[in-house]
């Protein structure tokens, strides 16, 4: 009875297989190429690169000598908006947008050449490893089984059984979509581990990891809500 059991699940697991490799994999390799192509934005800006040089250097400018910064950590940005004058009256990111718009106006372009970061910044780069892991493993696991598995032994079949042929036919579309799947995971893990390590985010962090999207994203919708109120 318990290889029977056995032998029902990579069954079912087999058949589900082939309904479900497709979309699933068309859903998490889009996410994976979302995730490499935000995060080359993020490196490829020189206009965001200004404009966060610009706010480290009026920063220092506002420091006392001894107290010079030479990088900031992507968090600070949050606080932009809640550093005012000595009146009271306008903020640092105020000052910022302000220098930048009339000074710089050709930095304004990094709103758009990052504008992919705010639909991502929910996403969780963790949680888009383990499902495309996921996948790759599960293919694995129901090629094992026809080969040398549950699902090799014609003698546990009924004549008239035709799950391991069904199953067979889809096997190469999907070993070739886990291949495929498996350069796109590789290629997203070092792109988005290189780009919080560029920022000097801590990638070994998970809360960092979380959130990195989610503060530059924040920081973006901050500038562009500034614009509206100019």
């Amino acid at each position: 009875a318990y290889e029977l059991n056995h032998y029902w699940k990579a069954r079912i697991r087999a058949l589900s297989l082939t309904r479900t490799f497709e979309p699933d994999y068309e859903h998490i390799s889009e996410k994976l190429q979302q995730v490499v192509k935000v995060s080359e934005s993020l490196r490829d800006s020189v206009s965001l690169m200004n404009v966060l040089g610009l706010i480290l250097d009026i920063g220092n400018f506002m420091n006392d000598a001894n107290k010079q910064a030479q990088g900031f950590k992507l968090g600070s940005l949050a606080r932009l908006g809640m550093v005012k004058d000595d009146k009271n009256e306008t903020t640092f990111a105020d000052l910022v947008e302000r220098i930048v718009r009339n000074q710089y106006p050709e930095w304004e372009d990094f709103t758009e050449e990052i504008g992919g970061v705010v639909g991502l910044q929910k996403l969780s780069v963790d949680q888009l490893q383990v499902d495309a892991k996921k996948y790759i493993d599960n293919i694995k696991n129901v090629q094992a089984s026809l080969d040398a598995g549950n699902l090799s032994d014609p003698k546990k079949f009924h004549p008239q059984d035709r799950v391991s042929q069904v199953v067979q036919r889809s096997m190469k579309d999907a070993r070739r979509k886990a291949e495929q799947m498996q350069l796109y995971l590789d290629e997203m893990t070092k792109t988005y581990d290189d780009i919080m390590i560029f920022y000097g985010e801590d990638n070994m962090d998970e809360n960092a990891r979380r959130d990195f999207f989610a503060k530059l994203a924040s920081f973006l919708q901050e500038w562009k809500v500034g614009l509206l109120c100019v």
